[in-house]
């Protein structure tokens, strides 16, 4: 991932950490998949920025875990 890495501070991003992973998601299904189960298990905030967001299953979907975090006391912030 180092010419990803690359690009990213390029572009004015934050170098990756020692410590982080990186997953390569290629389909919507599997993307939204590990963001709702990200949501569930947070325990302290949940930050989202996106470029898109639209109302439709997926859109609702992550619109449903954001506010069930929210419920159980998380800090979430969503940037679009």
């Amino acid at each position: 991932f180092e010419p990803l890495a690359s690009l990213v501070v390029g572009v004015g991003g934050s170098a990756p950490r020692t410590g982080h992973r990186v997953h390569w998601i290629q389909d919507g299904p599997e993307l939204i998949g590990r963001m709702t189960e990200a949501l569930r298990r947070a325990g302290h905030y949940a930050y989202l920025e996106t470029y898109i967001y639209e109302d439709g299953d997926a859109g609702r979907a992550l619109r449903e875990e954001l506010t069930a975090a929210a419920r159980r006391g998380v800090e979430v912030r969503v940037l679009c």
